[in-house]
């Protein structure tokens, strides 16, 4: 992630993800994400490394169990989720999400 808002949110994630992290760091993500973002992202999701959020990912909605790997990049309006019949998206590592 590049810029500062990208810094913040990888701050908050893995704020709210410490074992300590009470409901405050969680809501103070979830704050971030939906009003100054503009995007679902739940401190459940697992996160490999670099993960790059291209222009806040303005629509975009990632599963609260879904597995994204090493070097992805999400870009605005991407969904990212289950077929509503239950099981976990996973998504491998040096992976692109564009509308």
């Amino acid at each position: 992630m590049n810029g500062a808002r990208e810094k913040i949110f990888c701050n908050l994630l893995r704020k709210s993800k410490s074992k300590n992290a009470g409901k405050f760091w969680r809501k103070i993500f979830n704050f971030y994400c939906h009003f100054i973002l503009g995007f679902e992202f739940s401190p459940q999701t697992q996160v490999g490394e670099n993960l790059s959020i291209v222009h806040g990912a303005r629509g975009s909605v990632v599963n609260p169990r879904t597995i994204i790997g090493n070097d992805c990049i999400i870009r605005n309006n991407i969904i990212i989720g289950n077929n509503g019949l239950g099981g976990q998206p996973y998504y491998w590592k040096q992976c692109e999400y564009r509308f």
